[in-house]
């Protein structure tokens, strides 16, 4: 929902578009960064210093380019921690068990992840929803809000016509949520499922239903829970092993039935009860704490809000420091969502250009 005037504005368009031509700026697309290079006792007090990226486009043979003054790190809060890891950056037992060759003992990367998990109810009026906004926020304290400043949200509620974005859901989800791992990996499968989706949308009786449907999301914003991002392998082709630990705190499953029950009362009000609020998930007989609080275990879902998976702070745990140089290191930085030492309740994706924008800042002033 970034735009400018009738077009929509991305980190791409904004920032990297209006410099394609530039003799110092080269762009692969396909590419997929497998590790970074290291030059052993070059930086500043004899301490291994970034060198360059080693990196795969399509089905090519690796590549590797050189860096003379520094690596940015940009890939994200799931496969930031897992590039670290594969340079020899992370738990040194950990490192060694797998045969990768220790970088730096920084045994904090990769712990912390956080996310926004949520859960949608779903209603239905007599009429068709007159709103066509893609999506509407409010932000509110549910939980006990232990730790919070006074009057900060720790739950934000998305409302949207289901019309707007139901079928691109289901195209971008069901896969994942329906099909096992050996299918979800390959080619077939995903594309059948959703061909079938869209198939199932160009039926008029079931977009006449859909229109009258509408969401409410609560997305839990102040997580307590702390998740993982590990490697078990030494192949930069293998995935990370990902754990959100969703609920591992018991506040926030907490937090979540709370939510969900403020967003039954305000589908309960008289201005949605006259235009028709009936429950279609969960249904009306999902009533206890008990029963919600499985309703929420078994639908919860991402908001693809991942962050905290590189720490930036000033602490021995920390993984960079408040200029985002990875500690122990010299030349390399990470710069996106993996850095904040706490996730905002917010999108996160104009944090992460923040995040770029203050890099760019510290490596100018840097000189």
């Amino acid at each position: 929902m970034n735009y400018a005037g009738d077009r929509r504005r991305s980190s791409y368009v904004a920032f990297l578009a209006p410099h394609l031509l530039r003799p110092n700026l080269v762009v692969e697309t396909g590419a997929k960064a497998r590790r970074i290079l290291f030059a052993e006792g070059e930086g500043e007090g004899g301490v291994p210093r970034a060198c360059g990226v080693e990196y795969r486009v399509g089905d090519e043979s690796v590549r590797a380019v050189a860096a003379t003054r520094e690596v940015i790190l940009c890939a994200g809060a799931l496969e930031s921690p897992r590039l670290l890891q594969l340079s020899g950056i992370g738990a040194a037992p950990a490192l060694r068990a797998l045969g990768l060759p220790v970088v730096r003992d920084l045994p904090r990367v990769g712990e912390g992840l956080r996310d926004h998990p949520n859960v949608t109810l779903f209603f239905r009026g007599h009429r068709e929803v007159d709103c066509n906004y893609p999506q509407l926020y409010g932000f509110h304290r549910v939980g006990r809000g232990d730790g919070l400043p006074p009057e900060q949200a720790d739950t934000c509620f998305v409302f949207y016509p289901a019309r707007s974005s139901l079928r691109e859901a289901m195209i971008r989800m069901l896969p994942a949520m329906t099909l096992p791992p050996r299918l979800r990996d390959g080619a077939v499968a995903p594309a059948m499922l959703r061909g079938g989706v869209k198939a199932a949308f160009r039926s008029a009786a079931l977009r006449r239903f859909i229109a009258k449907v509408y969401g409410i999301t609560v997305i839990l914003g102040r997580p307590k829970s702390r998740g993982s991002v590990r490697i078990e392998s030494a192949d930069p082709e293998a995935p990370a092993v990902v754990d959100p630990a969703y609920f591992a705190d018991p506040e926030d499953l907490e937090t979540m039935v709370r939510g969900v029950a403020l967003a039954r009362r305000i589908a309960a009000a008289e201005p949605l009860r006259r235009w028709g609020s009936r429950a279609l998930m969960p249904g009306a007989g999902v009533r206890s704490d008990r029963r919600i609080a499985r309703f929420i275990r078994k639908n919860a879902m991402t908001t693809y809000h991942f962050a905290s998976t590189c720490r930036m702070g000033t602490d021995a745990d920390a993984v960079v420091d408040p200029t985002l140089r990875v500690r122990g290191v010299a030349g390399l930085r990470v710069a996106d969502a993996s850095v904040m030492p706490e996730v905002l309740v917010s999108a996160l994706n104009a944090p992460s250009m923040m995040i770029g924008w203050r890099a760019a800042q510290f490596i100018r002033d840097e000189g």
